[in-house]
């Protein structure tokens, strides 16, 4: 009797991750012919391309003569080539670092991956998941059917977690192999130098895919509860920009307290400090912060105000994502479907 039960239940739970899964590959398939994700694609492309254009239009020479230079002065690793294309590959996604002779003060990894564009458009892409089903009238379809509505909710998010990363990583892939290609292949070290800073891609890729991924899951709370799509849009945009910008505005403007609180939802202040962070590692990412601190002193109070210890801005990060998805399927399973 109890093997027949957990053969029952095993079959269940076979039968379940088999819709799952093919209602994931449905998901792919139809996000992939919305309006919402060409805009997703274009806007996540096009500045790598104009960074990759600028590069070699303008920069290309220059670059590769600071490559070269290092290499013939002090080698492959320790201040050498590896080392150069390292600082010069980091200067060009935004992370924090300091260039040969001179010290980059270009605060915050990939500014544009982190912020406003991508935030307006993950939530264009997301806020119909749920919302959309009602407004059309599909949800009882699902919920007729022998379907759990937390699973319409998971496949929607695994969906468009696994568009989002294979996004994320061609786009960043582009810009790396680009760089390593015709910075270390000329002196015979593509390989050396890929096996050296492949974690620079790596970090890049999985830090800026978890924005997307707590951006994308507040949005779909947004639309387990809200059933328009343009006022989930609307509402979860609002949201996430104040979470992003009020921390800032207080403390100019006095609200120090609350900003303390408040910079613990800030998601891309959050995930540019684990890029700046991982990159660099630990010595040299709060020797960079010093640096910084010290130069331009009046807003000391500001940056250190700003600051979310690495650790524990992962667990947020991670917590961002889990928990509003956790409470979108509860709601959605929960709530009554007209």
């Amino acid at each position: 009797m109890v093997e027949v039960a957990a053969l029952s239940l095993t079959e269940k739970v076979q039968i379940t991750f088999s819709q799952t899964a093919f209602m994931v590959v449905e998901e792919i398939k139809s996000l992939y012919k919305t309006k919402a994700f060409v805009i997703f694609s274009i806007l996540m492309f096009l500045p790598m391309q104009l960074i990759l254009i600028s590069y070699a239009t303008t920069n290309y020479p220059s670059l590769l003569a600071e490559v070269e230079k290092a290499f013939f002065l002090n080698g492959i690793f320790e201040n050498g080539a590896i080392d150069a294309f390292r600082d010069i590959f980091s200067s060009a996604m935004g992370i924090l670092t300091v260039q040969r002779g001179a010290t980059s003060f270009t605060i915050g990894a990939t500014t544009y991956y982190l912020n406003l564009p991508i935030i307006a458009i993950v939530t264009l892409l997301t806020c119909g998941f749920i919302a959309a089903e009602r407004e059309k009238g599909t949800l009882p379809v699902y919920v007729s059917k022998p379907v759990y509505r937390t699973q319409l909710v998971l496949s929607k998010f695994f969906a468009f977690a696994i568009v989002s990363l294979a996004l994320t990583s061609l786009t960043y892939s582009l810009a790396y192999f680009t760089y390593a290609a015709t910075l270390l292949g000329p002196l015979s070290l593509f390989f050396t130098g890929v096996a050296e800073t492949i974690n620079l891609l790596l970090i890049l890729i999985f830090f800026t895919w978890l924005f997307i991924l707590a951006v994308g899951s507040i949005t779909i709370l947004f639309s387990s509860l809200i059933d328009r799509s343009i006022i989930v849009g609307v509402t979860s945009l609002i949201v996430l920009l104040l979470l992003s910008i009020l921390p800032d505005m207080l403390t100019v403007f006095g609200g120090a307290g609350l900003s303390s609180y408040l910079k613990f939802f800030d998601i891309p202040g959050l995930a540019s400090q684990l890029i700046d962070y991982h990159s660099l590692g630990f010595f040299n990412y709060y020797q960079n912060l010093w640096n910084i601190i010290t130069m331009i002193g009046f807003f000391s109070e500001f940056i250190v105000s700003r600051m979310v210890d690495p650790t524990t801005a992962l667990a947020i990060i991670i917590l961002l994502i889990v928990v509003p998805l956790i409470a979108a399927c509860i709601i959605t399973e929960k709530r009554e479907v007209a």
